[in-house]
């Protein structure tokens, strides 16, 4: 699959973005597949969004920005809360940073907080 999938889109690229020497520029080149990311990352079956997008871990089911196990602790990115992508990673930040505000206004502000990337 990778020999023909490159191809199609370096002609997309030439196609869409005009650049149609691109393959004269190319010095280095790298691919992963989903085994690669599975075997480098340890992820569910190579997945690159993190939790399944399917099942438990679905939608409204993904782990909260504010976790309700450990006491100032806020989760943020595409495996928390509301999932996979750079606009929803930067809306769970923005989710997140909203509740340890909230938090730290209730609790006083000199409240001791963490933060972990999910």
């Amino acid at each position: 699959m990778y020999p023909g999938y490159r191809q199609v889109i370096l002609d997309k690229l030439k196609r869409v973005a005009g650049m149609e020497d691109i393959e004269d520029h190319i010095v280095v080149e790298r691919h992963l597949t989903p085994q690669d990311i599975n075997d480098r990352y340890s992820v569910l079956d190579g997945a690159i969004y993190g939790l399944a997008s399917h099942g438990k871990w679905m939608g409204a089911f993904k782990p909260a920005n504010r976790s309700e196990d450990v006491r100032a602790l806020y989760l943020a990115g595409g495996a928390a809360h509301p999932g996979p992508g750079m606009p929803m990673a930067l809306m769970s930040g923005w989710i997140a940073a909203d509740a340890l505000d909230t938090d730290s206004v209730s609790l006083g502000a000199d409240t001791e907080a963490s933060a972990s990337v999910a």
